[in-house]
């Protein structure tokens, strides 16, 4: 993973994007998967995530993928999926970074990670 953002590592393993951040203390890896990462850059780079609010907020992706985003007491969610529903958390700070990095197009092209590298917390730019 590579340091693209001060508190966060960003990098791909198969069909995902790997974010690493440490927040309170604990280090935390969330695993987007990758066409739901499509729909979050292509709504970060439309201004769609500038405001968020406590209620659900849907964005359909050019590919079809739909993302629900909320911004509760202070975290993040992302929400996702149509089988079975993932929920994604993180802290408002680390998404503030995450999408200063989506704007400036740091994440745009994301190193592999192998799977020892990211048991060994080794998670790219």
């Amino acid at each position: 993973m590579s340091p693209v953002a001060p508190m966060c590592r960003f990098g791909r393993s198969g069909a995902e994007v790997l974010i690493r951040y440490r927040h309170a203390g604990e280090v935390v890896t969330v695993s987007v998967p990758h066409p739901v990462w499509l729909v979050l850059v292509e709504a970060v780079h439309g201004g769609k995530l500038d405001a968020l609010h406590p209620a659900w907020s849907r964005w359909q992706g050019a590919e079809g993928g739909a993302v629900l985003v909320a911004l509760r007491v202070g975290h993040v969610h992302v929400e996702f999926g149509y089988v079975r529903t993932r929920e994604l958390r993180m802290p408002l700070s680390v998404w503030r970074q995450i999408a200063a990095a989506i704007r400036a197009r740091a994440v745009d092209s994301l190193p592999a990670v192998s799977n020892a590298e990211i048991a060994a917390g080794q998670v790219g730019s």
